[in-house]
């Protein structure tokens, strides 16, 4: 049985986990250090002060990251409401003052997996930024099923990684990570799986549930904003 598991999705496996742990490190140490600073009188107001907003920053990123990263079943739904609530939470949990916008709140429940896309692809849209930044989402519904989506980010200061984006677009390749897709990873061939580090690994993440789940993405970069187009 351990022999049929592809390196590539080990080191996939291995890379979410250590970027989970990495997200979760400074806060956790925030509020560690606030503890010591709670026996100390004159930093005692303070102390209490950060561990309560940690500690509620902490419960954002595990409710995120544990839906996220989950394993959706065929069957499982989520509303576009409680969508836009779970990427405006995280969002804010970063401080750059980064506005979410939805063009259009459906009233209507999507598949988990579609829903996860949705959010990977608002998540990299927010890594090309720094602060004061829009992102706006436009769902493609038609008759109540979702058919496709466009984001686009407008900001002064665009952070556009192309290797990055390389991997969105399935441009660097590591072959034999599941049967139905033959090449998603990046790598010099198809034994190197060196290039998935937790630096990259969301875009490897989001590659995957892409190509998945028969979407195709399509990313235009412009003068002060990047358009994500995701179509059947």
């Amino acid at each position: 049985m351990l022999n049929s598991i592809s390196p590539s999705l080990i080191r996939l496996s291995q890379a979410l986990n250590e970027k989970i742990c990495h997200d979760f490190a400074g806060t956790i140490g925030v509020i560690d250090n606030s503890i010591d600073l709670i026996k100390t009188i004159e930093y005692q107001e303070k102390a209490i002060k950060l561990i309560q907003d940690s500690t509620n920053r902490l419960i954002r990123y595990l409710q995120f990251y544990r839906y996220l990263y989950s394993l959706a079943s065929e069957d499982s739904k989520t509303s576009i409401v409680e969508v836009n609530r779970l990427a405006t939470d995280f969002l804010k949990s970063k401080n750059h003052n980064i506005e979410l916008i939805f063009t259009r709140l459906y009233s209507i429940d999507i598949n988990d997996h579609i829903a996860q896309i949705i959010i990977c692809l608002i998540v990299v849209a927010s890594n090309n930024l720094s602060k004061n930044a829009i992102i706006k989402v436009e769902l493609e519904i038609q008759h109540d099923k979702f058919i496709g989506m466009k984001i686009v980010v407008i900001a002064t200061n665009l952070k556009f990684d192309k290797n990055k984006t390389d991997i969105l677009l399935g441009k660097r390749i590591i072959k034999d990570v599941y049967p139905n897709i033959p090449q998603v990873f990046a790598g010099a061939n198809s034994s190197d799986h060196s290039s998935i580090t937790i630096e990259n690994v969301h875009e490897y993440y989001t590659y995957y549930l892409i190509t998945e789940y028969g979407y195709k993405l399509l990313v235009t970069p412009l003068i002060d904003s990047v358009e994500y187009t995701l179509m059947l």
